[in-house]
């Protein structure tokens, strides 16, 4: 996996999602907002996946090839703020 390169005038996010498109790889990023309501739905969306993660990060990147759109679907309809990644097709 490629680091990020803090030199650049894009977000930490948007280089996220360029590597995953170049690099050919599917997943989806969760924004982590700041209200209890908001991480609470993020925890209760991860706990569904037995999966946990560092709320005080900016966002929660999930990789998966298989499953990407159905976890976008299932993380827009639990109100999360949330962007699917997929290389060009």
């Amino acid at each position: 996996m490629k680091r990020i390169d803090f030199t650049k005038h894009w977000s930490v996010i948007d280089q996220t999602k360029d590597a995953f498109k170049k690099d050919g790889r599917y997943g989806i990023v969760i924004v982590v907002g700041h209200t209890d309501e908001e991480q609470k739905k993020i925890a209760d969306f991860l706990a569904r996946l037995n999966a946990k993660a560092d709320m005080n990060r900016q966002h929660i990147v999930i990789e998966n090839k298989k499953y990407y759109r159905e976890l976008f679907q299932i993380a827009l309809k639990d109100g999360l703020n949330v962007e699917l990644i997929a290389p060009p097709e």
